[in-house]
């Protein structure tokens, strides 16, 4: 990670300390997310808080997701239920995507539990069961914690590393930034063994004439505020744009299987005029890892190289990405990185004859850019099961609507349709690669 072994891009701290996940093949991979406070006793993750300063912040990778909800059927008393079910360590408020306070989470005991409905009345009572609830304990303040902040720490080149640097001493580098236009790097593979640094941000592209020849990038509809750098266009090839907020005068075409067709604006948002910028690009390479199942997988560029997160998986032939399986909480593993998707089709016109295949979809980077196709399908049915991939699948198939009736695939004229193909014998999870923390 970093500039090889460069001590200046990775560095612990006095109390902050850098984490590692330590597969059970023998491989390391720096943690970029979570560090160990050594003064606390636990791990920490850099968190912006409302005062305008990031902190080493307490509560795990993922902020809990609290319901509020009420103890008696008066709702006057209130409590906090964690909605995935898992247990919570700490209670967060956020408010515009910044933290504006932290607490203990104080566990309590329900037997059951009240909420308010759409019209503010309050129903209930619902089984607590199997679930946890808390309530907010003791307060932790952020002079309590250690300030961290994002710098640019090697720009010699056109992509440079991004780094949280703490007060403290830590060095943790954690993406790549576009050093002449100013922007974090969003690195998608266009093509076998090249990366590319996109702007952060995706617009539609749109093209002023009939021929589909002079570019326009129109705004999403869910954007409101105008970016200064945007990307668009294909997946294999992306194009980068600097946005303004003229109205082009034409209402606009785009390309549909390669036919240039009218096309309208989003109701309601401006369309962006662009002019078009370069995007950077990395070698993206596999470093051999003899004795080893996990193999790293790295950016390059100039004289930075950076841990990209993934790993090639020699074993199984695909990559695969270090996550936590719905059906394994607590165990994280090297998934399998893009899988395709089961989804259970029909033989005969009556939807009596189930046939389930494995969806990949076309604007996946591994059915458009040459990349190999992905060996696993994620199974819809069973919770923490995937299934290999075989065969491509041509023969017609049938599907039920949304009204439950028996129909033709109602995807297969569109040009995002999923390629179909067979699926092989199912895959537990003991057959990923698990891990653990370490420092």
């Amino acid at each position: 990670m970093g500039c090889a072994d460069d001590p200046s891009t990775l560095a612990s701290g006095a109390r902050l300390e850098l984490q590692w996940n330590a597969f059970d093949d023998g491989s390391q991979q720096l943690d970029t997310v979570e560090v160990f406070d050594a003064q606390r006793g636990e791990a920490c993750v850099a968190r912006k808080w409302a005062d305008g300063s990031t902190y080493c912040t307490p509560g795990g990778r993922q902020l809990s997701n609290m319901m509020t909800v009420y103890t008696s059927a008066s709702c006057d008393a209130s409590a906090l239920r964690r909605i995935d079910g898992r247990e919570a360590t700490y209670v967060h408020t956020l408010e515009g995507g910044t933290l504006t306070a932290i607490h203990r989470a104080d566990e309590i005991s329900l037997t059951a539990f009240w909420v308010r409905d759409d019209a503010g009345a309050c129903a209930g009572p619902y089984t607590a069961s199997g679930q946890h609830f808390y309530e907010r304990g003791a307060a932790v303040a952020p002079s309590e914690l250690t300030r961290v902040e994002t710098r640019e720490i090697d720009a010699g080149g056109r992509v440079a590393l991004r780094a949280n640097v703490s007060d403290d001493g830590l060095t943790l580098p954690v993406g790549l930034r576009d050093a002449t236009f100013d922007f974090d790097c969003i690195v998608r593979t266009t093509a076998a063994g090249v990366a590319t640094c996109l702007p952060p941000r995706q617009a539609a592209l749109r093209y002023a004439d009939a021929g589909c020849r002079e570019p326009i990038v129109g705004q999403h509809e869910s954007y409101a505020t105008v970016e200064p750098y945007v990307f668009a266009g294909p997946v294999c090839s992306p194009m980068g744009f600097v946005a303004t907020i003229e109205v082009p005068s034409a209402p606009g075409y785009e390309l549909v299987d390669g036919a240039c067709v009218a096309t309208a604006a989003p109701v309601g948002h401006r369309w962006f005029l662009a002019a078009p910028i370069e995007l950077a690009t990395m070698e993206r390479r596999r470093v051999a890892a003899p004795g080893h199942r996990l193999e790293a997988i790295e950016l390059v560029t100039g004289d930075l190289t950076f841990d990209e997160g993934n790993r090639f998986d020699t074993r199984t032939g695909g990559e695969c990405h270090l996550a936590t399986s719905a059906a394994e909480r607590g165990v994280r593993r090297c998934l399998p990185q893009d899988p395709g998707y089961e989804h259970i089709y029909y033989a005969d016109a009556a939807c009596t004859q189930r046939v389930p295949l494995a969806n990949v979809y076309r604007q996946a980077p591994m059915a458009k850019c040459g990349a190999s196709l992905p060996p696993f399908a994620v199974s819809a049915s069973q919770p923490g099961t995937y299934f290999r991939i075989m065969g491509s699948e041509t023969t017609p198939v049938y599907r039920r609507d949304e009204a439950g009736r028996c129909t033709s695939s109602p995807y297969d004229s569109l040009a995002g349709a999923p390629l179909r193909f067979q699926l092989g014998e199912p895959v537990g999870l003991d057959e990923f690669v698990a891990a653990h923390t370490t420092r």
